[in-house]
């Protein structure tokens, strides 16, 4: 059976080379002062890839100033980056390595101290400090913020992107009661509370073109009180896959 891990597999227009994936991870350097990857972290991919991986991940790509998640994180919130990932990108291409960028956005798990969130919240632990309730038009501004991010990584050349929907960061952060008592069209039902996550999906598709593959990553239960729960992730799915 561990044959197959080794097999071609098609995923939507993709065709990784192996059925191994290095998940995105919050690497935390490689960046200059504007948050722009160096060659230092393109070296870093380059070795990964030169090792097989069929599918790889630059984690923790940031998508608005307000919600890095660790001060060394890739930023993809402005069109100066886009040069120093085109590099990036044609550094691991000789590599056959399907390259594609995680997006998010820390919401109450921001290392920064003026932290926003669906709600206000505190995060229920590791990161500490106040939070602040986001207002309709700074929710639809980053909707916004995650569609010009997956475009200017199409731009930059990679093959794909994935939203970071769990873990307690932003778009889980709607996702689940724990963090999310709203009453307006973003809070309460389970339909409101999946809306900002499925806008977001909507803005990339108008943006990046409907042909550039996105995935979402999802986890399955908070195991915390009120949160989210794999029920909740087997609801999600099916939606996500239409």
């Amino acid at each position: 059976m561990l044959s197959s891990l080794f097999s071609p597999v098609k995923i939507g227009t993709m065709v990784s080379k192996n059925r191994l994936m290095m998940s995105a991870m919050s690497i935390n350097f490689g960046v200059d002062e504007n948050g722009w990857v160096t060659d230092q972290l393109t070296e870093y991919f380059v070795h990964r890839a030169r090792g097989g991986v069929g599918m790889m991940l630059v984690g923790g790509g940031g998508i608005h100033p307000g919600g890095r998640e660790l001060p060394d994180l890739p930023q993809m919130d402005d069109d100066g980056c886009i040069p120093a990932l085109e590099k990036m990108v044609a550094a691991v291409k000789p590599y056959d390595t399907l390259f594609g960028v995680q997006l998010m956005h820390g919401g109450r798990q921001s290392y920064l101290p003026q932290k926003v969130a669906p709600s206000a919240i505190p995060a229920p632990a590791v990161v500490k400090g106040e939070v602040r309730a986001l207002e309709i038009h700074e929710i639809e501004e980053l909707v916004q913020c995650f569609g010009k991010a997956a475009e200017r990584c199409r731009r930059a050349g990679f093959d794909f992107i994935e939203i970071h929907a769990a873990h307690g960061y932003l778009i889980n952060q709607f996702m689940s009661p724990n963090a999310n008592i709203r009453t307006d069209e973003y809070g309460g039902c389970f339909g409101n509370r999946v809306r900002f996550l499925l806008e977001v999906i909507e803005d990339i598709r108008n943006r990046a073109g409907k042909d550039f593959p996105v995935g979402v990553r999802i986890n399955g239960n908070d195991y915390i009180e009120n949160g989210w729960t794999l029920a909740d992730a087997v609801r999600l799915a099916p939606v996500l896959e239409q």
